[in-house]
């Protein structure tokens, strides 16, 4: 490649040199495997004895009780909302000293008011 003046960032070596140790890691694994299969004994099952010959049968009672299924739960009744808290007849709150909240009025449309 020509030099054309431009520095390469360190992400650009980093992806430049990656290709490059891919294919070392994986030579170095393959390597490695096919020595640890040559040289290392095989691994085999230690025999733990025979197993036990007789089977057990386990007697059960004559007659099983099977009790009765459990009584129905009772629905909850449906709550009800006192005249006084309904959403329909609200007081406004109140701030300290007993003044009720004023919001200021919505500006008229296409008026925009940056400062109070």
């Amino acid at each position: 490649m020509e030099d054309t003046g431009i520095r390469r960032t360190a992400n650009d070596r980093f992806k430049l040199a990656s290709p490059k140790w891919t294919q070392v890691g994986l030579l170095v694994a393959v390597c490695l495997h096919f020595g640890l299969f040559v040289l290392v004994q095989p691994f085999e099952a230690a025999d733990l004895g025979g197993g036990a010959n007789e089977i057990e049968s386990i007697n059960f009672p004559p007659e099983v009780r099977i009790p009765p299924p459990p009584e129905a739960i009772a629905r909850p009744a449906a709550p009800r909302i006192p005249r006084s808290r309904s959403p329909t007849n609200r007081r406004r709150p109140r701030f300290r000293g007993g003044h009720f909240l004023r919001l200021p009025r919505k500006p008229a449309r296409g008026t925009a008011r940056l400062c109070p």
